[in-house]
């Protein structure tokens, strides 16, 4: 069994139900199918990333054009969009596709403030009825591995749709715990630990093989 490099949606799909996962990222039996809703995420995340790299304004989904301010508006040393970040199985950095890469993600927006503060932001285009701040403790620590000097790390989402930040989350004080909850989880799918969780999202879970699938 060939062993995958592990990713956010990775590690929270196998958080909530490791046969998904399994299916998702071993076994391939259900493929990545791109639906309207992803698709028009995409397409928000690659218009938001030009407005940075350019220091212009999106055009096609204003929506976000005051958040833009608030971002340029910050004091920072650097300031990157759509950052591909990877590290090794001992937490050090490496390319995104580097022969060592144990995990990778994309960071939405990165702050860099100063040499120990940074302020990540990532754009939600979906509902916020439910906020984890997983993702961005996952992402602070690929930033952590590159720029080791980091002492604190804060980040929030900005949701699009509901015109709201999220939370503001201090991501530094959970870098350490969140490293043990990726090793623990990337250790079972090592073991090949992949049993069936009934969750609240089996109804839209296409692997019809399962047990809890909707049909059975």
């Amino acid at each position: 069994m060939k062993i995958p490099v592990w990713s956010f949606t990775l590690l929270s799909t196998y958080d909530r139900c490791p046969r998904q996962a399994e299916a998702r990222y071993i076994t391939k039996e259900l493929p990545y199918v791109e639906n309207p809703q992803a698709a028009h995420g995409n397409d928000v995340h690659d218009e938001y990333e030009g407005c940075i790299k350019r220091k212009g304004f999106p055009v096609k989904y204003p929506e976000g054009l005051k958040y833009f301010h608030d971002i340029y508006a910050l004091p920072c040393t650097e300031l990157m969009a759509e950052q591909q970040l990877g590290v090794t199985r001992d937490w050090k950095p490496t390319g995104f596709f580097g022969n060592d890469v144990w995990g990778r993600g994309k960071l939405d927006v990165t702050a860099i403030l100063n040499s120990t503060t940074a302020i990540l932001f990532d754009w939600k285009t979906g509902n916020s009825a439910y906020e984890d701040p997983f993702e961005l403790e996952v992402q602070a620590v690929l930033l952590k591995a590159k720029y080791h000097d980091l002492q604190t790390i804060k980040g929030c989402y900005i949701y699009l749709k509901d015109d709201r930040y999220g939370k503001v989350y201090d991501l530094s004080s959970k870098i350490e715990k969140t490293k043990k909850t990726i090793e623990e989880i990337m250790n079972r799918v090592n073991q090949g630990l992949f049993y069936a969780n009934k969750n609240a999202l089996c109804g839209w879970c296409a692997l019809t093989s399962c047990k809890h699938h909707k049909n059975k």
